[in-house]
This record gives C-alpha cells, sequence and structure tokens, in this order.
C-alpha cells in the first residue's frame, strides 16, 4: 500500500507539472512553487526516509499512505482552482492591459522610498540587538532580539521588499537611468545578503522570486516553466544547500565543521540518529503525518481561530502592551496531543507544510480551501499580467515571493507578512488615484465640449 501511495502521488505530481509545463506565463505562475514544494515535502523526504530505513522510526504503513494520499488530493484541488480561475477573466485582461494611466514615475520613487525606510527600521533594529556583529553572530538569527522589539520593526525588510518590487515595475514604462538601476541592484544584494547571514532559504527565495516575477511583469513576458527551469533549479539546490550549511552562516567565530556536501544537500531529507533514539524530529513530513494522525483521531480543530488572532490582537505593538498573548485559545490539536498520539516529539520552531497546517483548521474540508486558494491566486495571477494597476502587480509579486514560506511552513505563514509588505503599495495606490481623480476633473472643467457636439438650440 506504501509503495502504491507513492506511485499515485508521484503521478499526480508528474501529471500537474505536464499540464503546465508549456503553457505561456506559467514560469512565473504560483503551482510551479507549488509542485516543487509537494515534490520536496511529500515525496522526497518520505522517499529517503524509506531508502535509510528511517520511517518505521516514527509511522505505521497506514499513517503513511494517508500522509501520502491527502497531499496528492491537495494538489489537485489546487491545480482545479487555478484553471477555474482563469474563467471570465481573459475579456478582462485584454480590455483593461495599458488602458490605466499610473505614473511610472511616481511608483519608482514610492517604492525607493519604503526601501529606504525599511532599510533604516532594519538598521534600527539591528543597533537594538546589539550590533551588526553581534545580531549576525549566531546560527540562523539567533543574535538577534525578537522578542525585546516589535514586529513592526524586525518585519521592516518586508518594505525594502515591496519597494524593491514598486522600482522594478517602474522600469516598464520608465526608461532606468544607470544609478536608478544602481539603486535596484544594491537593494537587492543587501536582502540577498541579509538572507545568508540568517541562514533563511525563504529570504533568499523572497529576493530571487521578485527580481524575476518583477522583470517579467515589467517587459510583459510570458515565460514558461521549460525556460524558468534552470532557474529554478538552481534556487532549488541553493535552498537545500543553504539549510546544510546553516550552522556555519553567520559571524560568529564558533562555527562548527562545515559539512560535506553531500551532507548539506541531505540535510533537509532525514533525521540524525539521536533524534530516532528519541523520537524527535522537525522534517516537514514528519511533522505533518503525525499531525495528520492527530486530527484524525482526536477530532480538534482550530477552525481558523489563531487566524483570527493576527488580525486583532496581533496588530497591537507589544511596545504598548508588553503583556500581550501570543495567540488565542483554540479547540484545535497541540504539541501534548501530537506526543500522546503518535508518541513523536516535535523539534522546536518546526513547519507542518500547507497540507498539514490547513487540515488542523478544517480537516478534510481543507481540500475546499484548496480549491478557493488556486482559483484566488489565478485571478489576481491574470490581474496583474494586465498591466491594470501596480497595486495588482506588487500584490501578486509579494505572494509569489512569500509562496516558498506558504506551502513550505503553512498558509499562517502569509498572513501577517503580505499585509504589512503591501502598506507601501497602497499608500502609493491611494496617493496615484487621488491624482488622477484631480487631473480628470480639472480636464473636464478646462475642454468644455464642441458646440457641433452639443447640437443645435431649438
Amino acid at each position: 500500500m506504501v509503495v502504491a501511495a507513492f506511485l499515485i502521488l508521484l503521478f499526480v505530481i508528474a501529471g500537474c507539472l505536464c499540464s503546465v509545463w508549456g503553457r505561456p506565463s506559467e514560469g512565473i505562475g504560483i503551482p510551479v512553487i507549488a509542485i516543487a514544494t509537494f515534490a520536496f515535502v511529500y515525496l522526497g523526504q518520505p522517499a529517503y526516509m524509506m531508502w535509510n530505513d528511517q520511517l518505521q522510526y516514527f509511522f505505521t504503513d497506514a499513517m503513511v499512505v494517508k500522509a501520502l494520499l491527502v497531499p496528492a488530493a491537495a494538489l489537485l484541488c489546487l491545480m482545479w482552482g487555478w484553471r477555474r480561475g482563469s474563467r471570465g477573466m481573459c475579456r478582462f485582461a485584454f480590455r483593461t492591459a495599458s488602458t490605466k494611466g499610473w505614473s511610472a514615475q511616481l511608483l519608482y520613487s514610492y517604492g525607493l522610498a519604503a526601501a529606504c525606510v525599511g532599510t533604516a527600521l532594519h538598521l534600527v533594529f539591528v543597533a537594538r540587538s546589539g550590533g551588526f556583529l553581534a545580531a549576525y553572530g549566531q546560527t540562523h538569527g539567533q543574535g538577534f532580539s525578537w522578542t525585546e522589539n516589535t514586529a513592526y520593526l524586525y518585519m521592516s525588510p518586508l518594505w525594502v521588499q515591496s519597494g524593491l518590487a514598486m522600482m522594478i515595475l517602474s522600469g516598464g514604462r520608465l526608461k532606468l537611468s544607470a544609478w536608478r538601476r544602481a539603486a535596484i541592484a544594491l537593494f537587492a544584494v543587501a536582502l540577498a545578503l541579509n538572507g545568508i547571514l540568517l541562514g533563511s532559504r525563504h529570504d533568499v527565495f523572497s529576493i530571487c522570486a521578485i527580481l524575476w516575477v518583477g522583470w517579467s511583469l515589467a517587459r510583459r513576458s510570458r515565460p514558461t516553466i521549460a525556460r524558468a527551469a534552470p532557474a529554478l533549479v538552481v534556487a532549488c539546490v541553493g535552498a537545500l544547500l543553504m539549510l546544510g550549511y546553516r550552522g556555519i552562516l553567520h559571524l560568529g567565530a564558533n562555527k562548527p565543521e562545515a559539512p560535506t556536501l553531500t551532507e548539506a544537500a541531505t540535510a533537509g531529507f532525514a533525521t540524525d540518529n539521536s533524534g530516532l533514539r528519541l523520537r524527535t524530529s522537525g522534517v516537514e513530513f514528519v511533522v505533518h503525518a503525525s499531525t495528520l494522525e492527530t486530527v484524525d483521531k482526536t477530532q480538534k480543530y482550530h477552525l481558523a481561530i489563531n487566524w483570527v488572532y493576527l488580525y486583532t490582537v496581533d496588530l497591537i505593538p507589544r511596545i504598548w502592551w508588553p503583556e500581550k498573548p501570543y495567540s488565542f485559545k483554540t479547540p484545535g490539536i497541540t504539541s501534548d496531543d501530537v506526543l500522546s498520539v503518535t508518541g513523536v516529539r516535535l523539534a522546536w520552531g518546526c513547519a507542518p507544510g500547507i497540507v498539514a497546517d490547513l487540515y488542523t483548521q478544517f480537516g478534510l474540508f481543507s481540500l475546499l480551501f484548496f480549491m478557493w486558494l488556486g482559483w484566488c491566486a489565478r485571478r489576481l495571477f491574470l490581474r496583474a499580467q494586465s498591466g491594470y494597476t501596480p497595486l495588482a502587480m506588487c500584490a501578486y509579486i509579494m505572494v509569489f515571493s512569500l509562496s516558498l514560506n506558504v506551502f513550505g511552513q503553512g498558509f499562517g505563514a502569509i498572513l501577517a507578512p503580505w499585509p504589512y509588505s503591501m502598506a507601501p503599495v497602497l499608500l502609493y495606490h491611494w496617493v496615484e488615484r487621488n491624482r488622477l481623480r484631480h487631473l480628470t476633473s480639472r480636464l473636464v472643467v478646462r475642454s468644455p465640449l464642441h458646440p457641433a457636439a452639443i447640437g443645435p438650440i431649438s
């Protein structure tokens, strides 16, 4: 049964990839990231663990089969929603393409301002964490004072990312001078360096995604997955190696011995011997499978109550409310429930993946959520392609940049950072809309109708 489940999931992933392989614009589509992430988490990791006889330490065959079939159904639902989302949008995209007169000069200025403000706030966060060497001196950003500072401060790189997206998009209508291109390159290098020193594969993926999708939308190119494949392969290999070399990607002096290339490439696939002995793991598939089993046995669901917290209490800065709770109490499962049901201890800070995350919210009804997610992503993608407004284009770029977090960690990974990153874009959109409204009203007042258009007076 386990082998059959593996083959079913492999067939679904391969079929979904073939269905979008040669289609225009799919090279910057959300499905390619979903397919790559599903292949890594739900196919590569369990296959590697089975090859090394590790999977049997954690799960029975029935649990493995369920953990393979649920992602297969989820991916099919996501792809169904993606395909259905294009209905009725082709006419809209054709009608609105290049018909909105937004100012590229103003867009670049707001993007540059957002990137500068975000950089300044991040430097303040570095200073409040003891300086550059102290902040970047420990593994995976542990040198930063995360709990002593408000999220509005340490999420400031998101403003740099959205500002960079705005600057790139302005190049579609504005001929960028040498200094403007240099500013884009400077912020891109700074974001990449920050991600590398943090050992964060998601941060490095975000900057690569912003550059790739941003320039594609600005130039109105429609790359296929075949065309994007070399860049995607490099990004995937880079993400694996960054995870493997995370222990030495910091400025601290106390670094362990660098792993070999093979050890670094396989670091995200399996659990070490001590983890097997204690049945403790942070591998995404182990967290995913144990979570699904616990939810089914306990019938306890979060019902999106923890998402409500992100848009209510979480918006209040902790500096104003130091005793602010970290989340709402929900009827869903906890790590203690996972331990009592499956005997698996989840490592601190581990990620369940989007399938298990949504499963803890709604159970099998999460498949409907995957349909809705694919449908919404497709609608936003087509609006971004039309060039109707920079708001839609920036919104899609930021969604794409966070997609690795969403599919690899959980849907909740986008709920807080995406609205925060869109704040500078919303400000530009509001100013630009008012500017166009005032400009239109002045043109109407100054340009009365010709008498021939009014007709004879009887």
